[in-house]
């Protein structure tokens, strides 16, 4: 859905927290799709993500600074 109104008010690893008139139409779970002002924490957290275009699942990339060791 397009919430030209949304205002975004927290914004961290696994969750993005908006400000909406229309807030009444959603319930905690419901899944809307919103670009990111900055993804490095949340990809870190996962062995691949989705990419996504149009709506439809086009690839999925590996996120290579999961495999890596810290030695001292």
């Amino acid at each position: 859905p397009d919430l030209p109104d949304a205002i975004q008010e927290t914004h961290n690893e696994e969750h993005l927290v908006l400000v909406t008139d229309q807030a009444e139409r959603y319930q905690p779970g419901d899944v809307l799709f919103g670009v990111p002002v900055h993804i490095c924490p949340t990809s870190a957290l996962y062995d691949s993500v989705n990419v996504v275009e149009n709506g439809e699942l086009v690839d999925r990339w590996v996120v290579t600074g999961r495999n890596r060791r810290l030695t001292v």
